[in-house]
């Protein structure tokens, strides 16, 4: 299931995939848990060691934390380049009051 830090019933985030493609609920899909990952489309994870967040877009990451009422922060890794990141899921999360 895709991780939305809008929803708390969506997380936290275990790991990230580079699919870009549509997936039912049901379909088997690689995911990354630990490591470096790199995908073109990836948007600009900024500079060398940036958090990445778990976005409040579904099935997408930002290095701007969730700030909204009831937005849950989780950092999912940290920015290597523009289009890679190191990634390793933290579980504690914080649901923003």
């Amino acid at each position: 299931q895709e991780c939305d830090a809008d929803a708390i019933a969506t997380m936290p985030c275990i790991g990230v995939s580079v699919n870009t493609s549509d997936v039912s609920a049901d379909d088997d899909l690689e995911v990354m848990i630990l490591g470096l990952i790199r995908h073109d489309s990836f948007g600009d994870f900024g500079a060398a060691g940036a958090p990445v967040y778990v976005s409040t877009t579904v099935g997408t990451m930002s290095t701007t934390a969730p700030s909204g009422s009831n937005d849950v922060v989780q950092v999912v890794g940290h920015s290597i380049a523009e289009d890679l990141i190191f990634v390793q899921p933290s579980l504690t999360t914080v649901e923003i009051a």
